[in-house]
This record gives C-alpha cells, sequence and structure tokens, in this order.
C-alpha cells in the first residue's frame, strides 16, 4: 500500500514541495536519459583501471586478473593460446593500455563490445610468395639489449617498428632481434616503465635502458590537515581505490569500505539502506561500542551529525585515506583514538568541459544465506512423527537415560502410537491435547477419522482409519496438500533500485569546477523499508592573483528514510514485532492467511484477505488452531505503520589561500553544516501496539549545526638534499543541536497523519512526550607538524596538538596535550638495495609513538552538576496542561578528569 501522508491543515502548504520533487526528479531523469545515449558507452571503457605486476604469467592469469578487477568479461575460441608467457606491470591502468602492451607482439586482435572482450586472431593479408620474397630481402637486421636503470635486464618488453606491426619481445637475458625496414623507427615499451622512440638509421645494435615509471611513488595521499608523497609516509595510511567505491551500488560510502583497506572493519545494527555503519580502525579500542567508532573527516572538517555519509554521492567522491595509528592520527588530539577516515570530493580539472552520466537499475533481494530451518510441512510432520516415536519407545523417567537396551514398547507399538497421537502427544500416555504442531493440518487425508481429546483452547484429535503419517514415519502418500503460506514469501520481496548520476567539470589555467547532480532510489528487500536521497554538489576554485587562491564547495541532500514500524530506535523489533522472528522463530506450519476446509484463503467483507492473527481463524479437522507469535497483523503494520526520517543536509566550505616569501603558505578554512531532521512515527489504531490507544502519532524535529575555522600556515623549503616543511594552525569548533517533541494518540480517521486527528494528550505510544532539548559544545585547539627528509632515504616527523574542550568541567582538565614522534628509513634507496630494484619498488621501515584521546563517549554535560524539573498534574488539570505540583531533582555529578 503507497503511503500518502499529510499534516492537517497544513496539506496544501506541503503540495508546493512535493510537486517540486517530482519535477526535479523527472527532469533528472530526463536529462540523464539523452546524455546516456551518447555517453554510457564512452563512460565504461574510460573508467575501467587494474593493478597489476605478473611476471612469465601465462596470458589466461593475466586475463583473469583483468576480470577480477573489473566487469569486463573476456570472449575467446579455442584457437587462441592463453597459455603463452607473457609479463605485466601495471599500476592503475586503463584497460586498454594495458592489452595495447600485452598484445601488441602477440597474433591476437580485441574489441571491446560493452562489458565484453573480445579475443580474435589477426587477419593475414595472402601476398604472392615473389612479393614476400621482395619486401623481406629490403630489410635489414637489428639487434639489441634492454635493461633498467639498474643494468639488469627486462624479460617481455615489447620492441615494435613503427607504423607497423612487426615486432617482437625481450628474452630472459634482456636480448632481442628484429628485422625492420630501412630508416625504421622502434619504440621500446614495457609496463610500469618510461616508453622509448629510438631511430634506428646507420645502427644495427642498440643498447636501450628504460626508466622506471615514478608516478605511483610520486602519489599524494590526503593526510591530517594537508598531503604528502605516498612515499614519504612515516604513518600508518592506506588509501581506498575510488574505483571501488564507485563500482559498488550503495546507498552509504560506509558499506564500501568493508575490505576495501587492511585494517578497516564496518558493522551494521540493522542493515536499513541509508543508516551508516560503525566505522573500526584495527579494532575496537573503547569498551563502549558507541565511542569506539573512527572519526570521519569530510574535505577537511570533521563530520558529527548522523549518517554524515549517507548523504554523500559515492560519484562525488575523489579519494579516501585511512590513518590508522599515533603518528597520522595525533593532529585530531582528543578524537584520534578510534582511528580516521579523510574523505575528499571531486573538483574540477585544467581543459575543455567534460560531462559524464551513469544509471543504474537492478534488484535488492535477500541473498542466498539461509537459516538451518525446517520449513516443509513434509519435513516437520515426519520429523514430529520420529521424535514421538523415540519418546514412547525409548524415553526414560531418569534423567540422561534412555531405554534403547530394554524399549518401552515394540516398534510396531510405537510406531502405530506416533501417526495416532501426532497431535496430541504431549508427553503424557493418558492425558492427550493439542501439541506444539498447533493442530495446523494444510492436508486433506482420505479415509482419516478424527476423535476428539483434550477441550477448549488445547483441543485436538487422534487420528484413525487413515494417518498423516503412516506408521512408516513417511507422509502418507495419498495426502493432499492443500494451501502452504511461507512468511519470506510475504515479508521479503523482490525491490527495483535505481540510481542516476550526472556531473560536469573542467576548468582553465586560472580556475576549476565540479558541478553534479544524483537521485537514488534504494529499498530493502524487507517489506517497509525504504531509502531515498536527492543530492547536488557544486565545487568551484578559482586562482585570482599569482599569489592568492579561493575556492567553494557546496553541497545539499535530501534523505528519505523508511524503516520498519515494528522497532525501537535502532534495534530491530520487539521479541513478538521482529520480522526475521515471524520467519526463523515461530511454528512455520503457521499460516500468514486465513483457510477455510477447502485450503481456501478465507476474505474479510471489504474483500481483503483475513490474516491468521489469532488463535482457531484456520480451519482444521483436529480442533482449533493455535495463532501466531503474537496477535498482531504484521502485513498490515508494516504497510500502514510509519518510521520515518527526512533530513535536509547542507554543507558549505570556503577556503583563501595566499602564498608570501616564496616558501610561505596561509591558508583560512570556514565550514557550515546545517541538518534538519524530521523523524514520523505512526501506529494504526486496528492492530499492533496501539488498538488500545486508538492509534498514535509522535514526532521529533532536529537541527544540527557545526560551525567550524581553520587557519593553517605552511612552510616548505627544500635545500640540496634536505627538505623541511612546518605547519601551524588553529581550529575553532562549535556545535549546536536543538529538539522539538510531539506525541498524542485516539485517531479519528484511520492512517490519517494529521495533527487535528489525534486528540490524546500526553499520550502516544512509546513516542517521545511533548517538550524539547538543546544542547551545545565547543573545542578550540592549536596544533603544528614538522617534517624532515634528507636524501629520500631519512624520515623524521613531530606532531603536537593542544585541545580545550567545554564538555570538561574543570578548567585544569579543559585543556589536554597530545603528541606524536614517526621515523623512517626507506632501505630501497640504499645502494646496497640496487640489485633488487628490478623487483623491489619500495621498502621502508618506519615506527612512531605517540599520545592520543577520545572524548566521543561524554556527554555534553556528564561532568557538569545537572537538575531535572517536572510537573505532577491532577485529573482535573491534566486535559488543560496545568500543573499541580513542581518537581526539581539533582541529578548525581560525575567528576571527569
Amino acid at each position: 500500500m503507497k503511503k500518502n501522508y499529510s499534516l492537517g491543515n497544513h496539506l496544501t502548504g506541503k503540495v508546493p514541495i512535493k510537486h517540486f520533487l517530482l519535477i526535479m526528479r523527472t527532469t533528472v531523469i530526463l536529462l540523464f536519459t539523452c546524455v546516456f545515449c551518447s555517453m554510457a558507452e564512452l563512460s565504461y571503457t574510460q573508467n575501467a583501471r587494474v593493478t597489476i605486476n605478473k611476471q612469465n604469467a601465462t596470458l589466461k592469469e593475466v586475463l583473469n586478473e583483468i576480470e577480477k578487477q573489473t566487469d569486463y568479461l573476456f570472449v575467446y575460441s579455442n584457437e587462441i593460446n592463453t597459455n603463452e608467457k607473457v609479463s605485466v606491470k601495471a599500476k592503475q591502468q586503463a584497460v586498454s593500455k594495458v592489452l595495447n602492451s600485452l598484445l601488441k607482439d602477440q597474433d591476437v586482435d580485441y574489441t571491446m563490445e560493452g562489458s565484453h572482450i573480445i579475443l580474435a586472431k589477426k587477419s593475414e593479408e595472402v601476398s604472392p610468395a615473389k612479393e614476400v620474397a621482395s619486401i623481406e630481402q629490403q630489410k635489414r637486421r637489428i639487434t639489441g639489449t634492454v635493461v633498467d636503470n639498474t643494468g639488469m635486464p627486462i624479460i617481455g618488453a615489447n620492441i615494435l617498428e613503427v607504423g607497423t606491426t612487426n615486432g617482437t619481445i625481450t628474452d630472459i637475458d634482456g636480448n632481442f632481434v628484429l628485422n625492420v625496414a630501412d630508416n625504421a623507427t622502434i619504440t621500446v615499451t614495457y609496463i610500469g616503465y618510461l616508453n622509448q622512440t629510438i631511430q634506428t638509421a646507420g645502427k644495427s645494435n642498440f643498447s636501450i635502458i628504460l626508466l622506471e615509471d615514478t608516478q605511483a611513488l610520486d602519489e599524494v595521499v590526503v593526510i591530517a590537515y594537508g598531503s604528502v608523497k605516498k612515499k614519504d609516509l612515516t604513518g600508518a595510511v592506506s588509501s581506498v581505490d575510488p574505483g571501488v567505491i564507485s563500482k559498488q551500488s550503495n546507498s552509504t560510502v560506509s558499506r564500501a569500505l568493508e575490505g576495501a583497506a587492511p585494517g578497516i572493519q564496518v558493522a551494521s545494527i540493522d542493515g536499513q539502506p541509508g543508516v551508516d555503519m560503525g566505522i573500526r580502525i584495527r579494532g575496537a579500542s573503547s569498551a563502549s561500542q558507541n565511542s569506539s567508532t573512527a572519526l570521519v573527516v569530510i574535505d577537511g572538517v570533521p563530520a558529527q551529525t548522523n549518517n554524515a555519509l549517507s548523504s554523500i554521492n559515492p560519484k562525488d567522491i575523489e579519494n579516501i585515506t585511512v590513518l590508522k595509528d599515533a603518528a597520522s592520527t595525533a593532529l585530531y588530539g582528543s578524537r584520534g583514538a578510534n582511528g580516521v577516515v579523510l574523505v575528499t570530493t571531486k573538483k574540477g580539472n585544467k581543459g575543455k568541459a567534460k560531462i559524464a552520466f551513469e544509471g543504474r537499475w537492478g534488484i535488492n533481494q535477500i541473498g542466498p544465506f539461509k537459516y538451518e530451518k525446517i520449513s516443509d510441512p513434509k519435513d516437520i510432520y515426519e520429523h514430529a512423527w520420529l521424535a514421538i516415536y523415540n519418546k514412547v519407545r525409548y524415553g526414560s523417567t531418569q534423567n540422561y537415560t534412555t531405554n534403547v537396551k530394554n524399549p518401552n514398547m515394540s516398534h510396531e507399538e510405537a510406531a502405530l502410537f506416533a501417526s495416532q497421537h501426532l497431535f496430541d502427544y504431549t508427553g503424557s500416555m493418558t492425558n492427550f491435547q493439542r501439541n506444539d504442531l498447533g493442530n495446523f493440518m494444510p492436508y486433506r487425508v482420505p479415509g482419516a477419522v478424527y476423535t476428539p481429546t483434550g477441550e477448549g483452547a488445547t483441543a485436538s484429535s487422534t487420528m484413525s482409519g487413515a494417518y498423516l503419517v503412516n506408521p512408516d514415519g513417511k507422509l502418507n502418500p495419498n495426502a493432499e496438500l492443500l494451501y502452504r503460506d511461507h512468511y519470506d514469501d510475504f515479508f521479503l520481496e523482490n525491490r527495483q533500485r535505481q540510481e542516476y548520476n550526472i556531473n560536469a567539470s573542467g576548468g582553465s589555467d586560472k580556475s576549476d569546477y565540479f558541478v553534479s547532480l544524483g537521485y537514488l532510489e534504494d529499498p530493502s528487500y524487507i517489506r517497509g523499508s525504504e531509502f531515498e536521497r536527492y543530492n547536488v554538489r557544486s565545487n568551484l576554485n578559482s586562482q585570482l592573483l599569482d599569489w592568492l587562491k579561493i575556492g567553494a564547495n557546496m553541497s545539499y541532500t535530501n534523505r528519505r528514510t523508511q524503516s520498519p514500524a515494528t522497532r525501537y530506535g535502532r534495534n530491530p523489533g520487539s521479541a513478538v514485532a521482529n520480522v526475521f522472528r515471524w520467519i526463523n522463530g515461530q511454528n512455520q506450519l503457521t499460516p500468514l492467511y486465513a483457510h477455510d476446509e477447502n485450503g481456501k484463503i478465507i476474505y474479510n467483507a471489504d474483500g481483503s484477505k483475513k490474516v491468521h492473527e489469532a488463535p482457531g481463524m484456520t480451519y482444521s479437522p483436529l480442533g482449533p488452531t493455535a495463532g501466531p507469535l503474537t496477535t498482531a497483523n504484521l502485513i498490515q503494520i508494516l504497510d500502514k505503520d510509519l518510521d520515518e526520517t527526512v533530513s535536509n543536509d547542507l554543507s558549505m566550505r570556503g577556503y583563501a589561500e595566499v602564498k608570501f616569501l616564496k616558501d610561505f603558505t596561509f591558508t583560512t578554512n570556514m565550514s557550515l553544516d546545517r541538518v534538519g531532521e524530521i523523524r514520523t512515527r505512526y501506529w494504526n489504531k486496528e492492530t499492533g501496539s496501539s488498538v488500545s490507544e486508538g492509534g498514535a502519532l509522535g514526532k521529533v524535529y532536529q537541527n544540527f549545526t557545526v560551525l567550524n575555522t581553520q587557519q593553517l600556515l605552511n612552510y616548505n623549503k627544500e635545500i640540496d638534499l634536505h627538505h623541511v616543511d612546518v605547519m601551524l594552525g588553529h581550529e575553532f569548533n562549535k556545535y549546536n543541536r536543538d529538539n522539538l517533541n510531539y506525541n498524542s494518540a485516539y485517531s479519528l480517521i484511520p492512517d490519517f497523519l494529521g495533527y487535528v486527528n489525534f486528540v490524546g494528550r500526553y499520550t502516544g505510544g512509546t513516542f517521545s512526550t511533548p517538550g524539547g532539548g538543546y544542547s551545545v559544545n565547543a573545542m578550540e585547539s592549536y596544533f603544528g607538524r614538522a617534517n624532515y627528509i634528507y636524501n629520500d632515504k631519512y624520515y623524521g616527523e613531530l606532531s603536537l596538538r593542544r585541545d580545550g574542550s567545554s564538555k570538561f568541567k574543570y578548567k585544569e582538565n579543559r585543556w589536554g596535550t597530545f603528541w606524536s614522534v614517526g621515523a623512517g628509513w626507506r632501505i630501497s634507496q640504499e645502494e646496497f638495495m640496487q640489485g633488487t630494484s628490478h623487483w623491489l619498488n619500495n621498502m621502508k621501515l618506519r615506527g612512531s609513538y605517540g599520545v592520543i584521546g577520545n572524548q566521543s563517549g561524554i556527554s555534553d554535560h556528564s561532568g557538569y552538576q545537572t537538575w531535572g524539573y517536572s510537573a505532577s498534574y491532577q485529573q482535573t488539570t491534566a486535559g488543560t496542561g496545568i500543573p499541580a505540583s513542581y518537581n526539581i531533582i539533582q541529578v548525581s555529578q560525575v567528576k571527569i578528569q
């Protein structure tokens, strides 16, 4: 059932907003569709990149590795020799570039068709023998050796005559022989090394040295309040491949981090789409689960609002860096003990405008995991028969013993007894009544006679004449199955997922821009669980003067999260309202709908299906059937009840960067994050938890505001073999949260959520009673970092931060100092290691020690003396809200140091 709620006399005020969102969604989809026709095929091949390092491997092994790292699938016939030995070394290179180098000297061509790469034999033109001989006579023979900068031979380097398909590869000693035309030009290539182009005129022997492509080592990694080359790191830092994030279909970036880098663990409480997972780095560092989650920093600002990562479109992320040890997290001081996840969003690049579109469609469904449960009625009855048989034949009155050696009765007697008393044996040989099978009989058994036993709600029957399970322990082959309800079929669904993203980027020498729009609909496979998101982002940067650069990064996200309304907070639901408890934790014979004596579903007067929500609602020839897990219509609860959170997230970042005195840079950053959140909860009046109250409505309005300012002064100097950089900084952070609560009950019109439809006062389920709250905390910090590097081999780093937090009442405890020292030795740069350079790119020994803190487990006023203020009401004044008396309670003070 589609939910369409309004709020009393504010109905007309909400229509324009809904129309605006509908128009926005329709416009975005139409725009996506137009752009998709011209760009979909190109975007796939441009984005697929791989990292491979294999020496003397088979072609098949390399192709399999490409398939693992991408969505490509290779198609080829048996004519292709995939056992041929090849060598590949690639770091985040396009698949097409890798294949060009890999197959250049092979008798194989390839074509890309969508997500398929087709390999085929190169076509050969048949030339007359004389022409071939003539051509060969015009060629001359050249030889050579290819080595790296240390003199080690390079095996499998490609030698190609420019403008032709004539080529060869180097052997195990780096040697090659090739027949080329006079005045030919050759190119020498090997993945992971810089290409060389050589003129052969007047020379027949060549000694070629290929230089390693050091781009990977010079890769810049984002760290606390800055960036550094990957080879210069002294702390434990991991980078998450952006391709991993963009390929996955997740509603929050936190889910994509699972397994994306060493040391990261993510965990979800309930799996609700659109809700961030808990992130642990190198395990839990606190005894409290809520205070052991890693700090998330988005574009330089610590995230402090709910589900911050779910408000970001994963397609807007440029890179993610994970800081793990003291040396890398010390600059986050009292918030860095659990590790730090740095998220950087995309910006434009120099060049003409580029527009990219991506549309994704799919199905969300439960995975292959299945509980080890017996759900087939045949299996349930046969196992129940066997249990009764064993009990009456081998059961003993003494604990932990059986009468296997001295049976209570013969096999024939026990087998007949189990068939007769399948539904009314409860352990007594004389007092028969309904057992745990609940009298459910989804079969028609021809010739069966049912003799009543027991009485009232526990009445049942003994079978004779014919049995559901014969004395051989097998289901009667003449038994006719009338119905079979699987809860999985009704509570777990296949839901369509759709996602559309479009972005434009570009820039000139002086400015760049990145703009994106996105829409995501990601419903869960659990009935009543949904997530929807609209987002827009704009990132602009401009070099106004040689010494002045400014920029702004702004985003807006609208999120709607619908959780199954059977639950409280983040819990999956009460013991009687948990969907998985209904599916897996109750009698699997219990039908969802009520059935008559012919097995047909019974219908209500309004034409709807009658749910088996109470004992006796489904017919059985044995007697009254048992009720479900609880007396409730869970289908109606999931379809009508509401637990919806709508969030509007506004994020604004601005900066100015000033360069002066050649080696100095001063940067000032300012950011404002504003999140407005409305949570609406509703319980219907017909079934479930609020029948006695005639339905209940709850509202929670929350506003979160985070103001953050930073001032950074950087000094960077290169003197011969020495490198020195120093950073000094100041940061101020202020967090505000205010909330307003409302609840009511006793509705008039079913499923109408207008305030005027509820007349109850100071009542309304378990929802928060009318009232509100306000909370604020602030932190001021001073910090610095110094790095020294000698000859790209020896590294030293010192970090220091001093935090002052309002969470601590006493001034002498309010400030804390956090620091770290780190050192590194790049062994691979030493002369005695030069002989390993052909197989070892980078080897570094590093160590660090530091002191970091964790204030996340401390509430805003836990160290202060607080008071509770309330009122008592008499019956005559409760309706108007006039207090009869007042209460002031002193809350115990906890001293935190």
